[in-house]
């Protein structure tokens, strides 16, 4: 773990694994797998068996299909929880996104070239990450302009230029969900809570970065890029 001011924050993404030491096999690692095993967790974090334990290593890469609930458990069963909304920010700030996996077909093994100014791996793209914030959703992307944010054809983003380009010409970090309701899965719901996802994915290019962020999922959502980090209090 790296220290983060009064907290202490996992220096690599969420890995799941079937012992609590990280020394036995990986779990949501290549599929979806976590809610059907016998030492589990289900979506809806309840543990199954024994249940699954969440790590922090280089030597994996990190777990993917994962919901709020589950993240928020999978903490928990390795005495850390979920990483606060704040605290995610804070670790993240100082990353180079242009050192991170953002432009790839899938998931990569953990770069110590994406570092935040702290010491933290990979906050940029790879998997987005959860964190313990549930706000009001929406499924529209924000911009200046208040128009969609379209990473091919826009001119401004919404965070001034100079905080994610070094030249101060354009911030592509993007924002999503800011107008009420959140997607469980297949389907956007008004007035469903939506949890926070933060970084960006392996697939996002120029709209990953430690700025973005989504709320258009539901703290139910899943996808083969939806991911977590754990901390805990000094």
């Amino acid at each position: 773990m790296v220290e983060v001011g009064s907290w202490c924050v996992d220096k690599f993404e969420g890995s799941v694994n079937e012992q609590p030491d990280c020394t036995g096999r990986w779990i949501n690692i290549d599929k979806d797998s976590l809610s059907e095993e016998k030492n589990g967790v289900k979506k809806s974090g309840e543990i199954l068996g024994k249940g699954a334990f969440a790590c922090s290593t280089s030597n994996t890469k990190p777990a993917r299909w994962i919901t709020w609930f589950q993240a928020a458990t999978l903490c928990a069963k390795s005495g850390k929880q979920i990483i606060p909304d704040s605290v995610w920010v804070t670790a993240a700030m100082g990353t180079d996104k242009s050192k991170c996996t953002t432009d790839s077909l899938d998931t990569q093994m953990p770069s110590t070239a994406c570092k935040s100014q702290w010491g933290v791996f990979d906050m940029v793209g790879n998997v987005w990450e959860w964190t313990d914030a549930w706000v009001i959703s929406g499924r529209t992307s924000l911009e200046k302009s208040g128009k969609p944010f379209d990473v091919a054809s826009s001119k401004d983003g919404v965070w001034p230029a100079e905080y994610c380009d070094p030249k101060g010409i354009k911030c592509m970090d993007t924002v999503w969900g800011v107008n009420g309701e959140a997607g469980s899965g297949r389907d956007m719901i008004e007035g469903l809570p939506a949890a926070t996802l933060r970084g960006g994915n392996f697939k996002m290019k120029e709209a990953a970065g430690v700025y973005s962020m989504t709320v258009n999922p539901a703290p139910a959502h899943f996808r083969e890029t939806s991911g977590f980090r754990c901390a805990q209090p000094k």
